[in-house]
């Protein structure tokens, strides 16, 4: 007995170490990432068969480094059905605990897919670090409703962030009670500011050159969008 609960620790400790998930479904709008659980979107009123959806997921990697050369399976569910397939290659290391997205701006969706409550999920199946192939099951969801209207384009209302690049104040429209969080391409949380006003301005003067990743949380709303800072 004590060999068989030995075996299944070190199975459960082999899983979590090469674990990775999705931990984000964003709708892309006017450049900026919006959650897409729970947001309501409204549909042209005349769509043609097929309808750009752009979406951003977002995924952590909870387990050792991944290196460079190392690759991933991406799916996507859609009324239980398998609607989109990835192949992802990462050509740096991942970090722990770091997380990493994967931009579907052209994602092309037949307009017969959408109802008026949706749930679609993205999982990790597989990945392969040194060529060993470790396979998941584990996805995340999200529900989004649409209707139909006479604008045309699918459009949603969101905070704004501007300007991007941005060098020493970073403004934020239609945010208020909102908590502001600025992460850098690690993942670490480099400056946070909670209780926003409806407009605010946040200083990021301290923070160096490079690419980071802005999050709005306003109760369970949540959007992100990735900025500039150049000095």
């Amino acid at each position: 007995m004590k060999k068989l609960i030995l075996f299944f620790f070190i199975a459960g400790s082999i899983s979590l170490v090469n674990a990775q998930k999705v931990v984000g479904i964003y709708f892309i709008n006017q450049s900026q990432a919006i959650n897409l659980d729970g947001l309501s979107l409204y549909m042209p009123s005349n769509p043609p068969a097929n309808l750009t959806f752009p979406l951003l997921v977002v995924y952590q990697n909870t387990g050792d480094v991944i290196n460079a050369g190392d690759s991933m399976h991406m799916s996507l569910i859609v009324e239980g059905q398998n609607m989109l397939n990835l192949k992802i290659t990462f050509n740096e290391a991942l970090e722990t605990d770091s997380v990493s997205m994967v931009n579907l701006q052209n994602l092309s969706v037949p307009t017969s897919t959408f109802k008026a409550t949706n749930t679609w999920c993205f999982g990790i199946t597989k990945a392969y670090r040194s060529g060993v192939e470790t396979t998941y099951s584990d996805t995340l969801c999200a529900t989004f409703t649409t209707q139909t209207t006479g604008v045309s384009e699918i459009s949603t209302i969101e905070t704004v962030i501007y300007p991007n690049p941005a060098k020493d104040i970073l403004y934020i429209d239609n945010a208020e009670n909102a908590d502001i969080y600025i992460y850098n391409t690690i993942g670490q949380i480099v400056k946070k500011v909670t209780n926003v006003l409806d407009k605010s301005e946040i200083n990021i003067s301290d923070l160096n050159n490079g690419m980071y990743i802005v999050r709005i949380q306003r109760g369970q709303s949540v959007q992100t969008q990735k900025i500039q800072i150049i000095k």
